[in-house]
């Protein structure tokens, strides 16, 4: 009796002791890997809506670029004596500066994330898979075309880094990184519908209008004598206004836009999601008032909050005078 019960137990401990080793090796069910993430179209969805949010200021919800209209004569900010526009600003411990190059470096590292992620499964994946792929080039190109307008040279990253590599990095030359986003734009607007069928994604209207404006900017700095070496090159102004023209109309003709018969349509909830207003808008960044509901885009309720319903920026007479109407 007792070989027995002797035997039983050995046994059990056997089978437990194989069942434990086997539970310890598993890989966790309830959480993902980073390392096999982006293997399905789910989740380059789930990260190319993250990589959106970086188009937002995180301190107040704002689309970050409309603070740049303060920063020319056609803007006016409630506390214009401490800002940039003025040329009132200390640069080591100002908010604007130090935030803003964080926040651009932070959306070009998300992006990156996803188009890394997935690049190993990307053939096996779905149409729509590399469409979401495709929209986090054109955010990491939003990314680079504001940091190369405000900083010129700056460190370029089209990958993961380490914080080493962030402290080694040295300042890329402005052409050469227009250059690279010139041709990704135009490889990620393959993969990109003339119109987002979901309202506020990046298409092929977005893609390619960025790649004609970054070429115009580069085309106009090359003129004005901001070229290689900090001088002007006629020859390289000529083919980035060329580029920015053939974009251009390639957008003009191809793209299905249109301005809206109804202009009020583009400033009522309901007109902007009439079809003749969609056609007009191109790259729209959406706020939903239902925050549990919002996806790739921003809380309006958030943004009330934060920013308290205030005004703190305004058009100057120069602007008003511009226009006719």
């Amino acid at each position: 009796m007792n070989l027995i019960k002797k035997t039983v137990l050995g046994l059990s401990l056997i089978v437990g002791l194989g069942s434990c080793e086997d539970y310890i090796d598993k890989e966790p069910l309830s959480d993902y890997l980073s390392s096999n993430f982006y293997n399905n179209e789910a989740a380059i969805k789930q990260g190319t809506n993250g990589s959106y949010q970086g188009l937002y200021m995180e301190s107040s919800q704002l689309p970050f670029f409309t603070l740049y209209d303060m920063y020319t004569p056609m803007g006016i900010e409630r506390a214009d004596n401490s800002s940039i526009g003025v040329n009132n600003v200390n640069l080591e411990n100002n908010f604007i500066v130090e935030a803003q190059w964080a926040n651009f470096y932070k959306g070009v590292a998300r992006a990156n994330t996803v188009i890394e992620g997935s690049a190993p499964y990307l053939d096996g994946l779905s149409d729509k898979a590399k469409q979401y792929v495709a929209e986090n080039k054109v955010i990491r190109a939003t990314h680079y075309h504001y940091l190369i307008s405000l900083y010129g040279d700056v460190p370029f990253f089209t990958k993961s880094v380490t914080p080493e590599e962030q402290k080694s990095a040295t300042r890329k030359p402005w052409m050469e990184i227009v250059d690279y986003l010139l041709n990704d734009l135009e490889e990620a607007s393959t993969q990109l519908p003339w119109q987002a069928t979901e309202l506020g994604r990046a298409d092929k209207s977005y893609a390619l209008g960025l790649k004609a404006r970054i070429a115009l900017y580069a085309g106009s700095w090359c003129k004005e004598g901001f070229g290689q070496k900090g001088t002007k090159d006629a020859a390289k102004a000529a083919y980035y206004f060329d580029v920015a023209a053939q974009t251009s109309r390639r957008i003009i003709q191809e793209s299905g836009r249109g301005l809206a018969p109804n202009f009020d349509d583009l400033f009522t909830r309901a007109g902007q999601l009439t079809g003749p207003a969609k056609r007009e808008n191109i790259f729209a960044l959406s706020y939903s008032d239902q925050a549990s509901k919002k996806t790739h885009y921003q809380s309006f309720g958030e943004m009330a909050r934060t920013v308290g319903g205030q005004s703190g920026r305004f058009p100057t007479q120069l602007l008003v005078d511009t226009f006719e109407m």
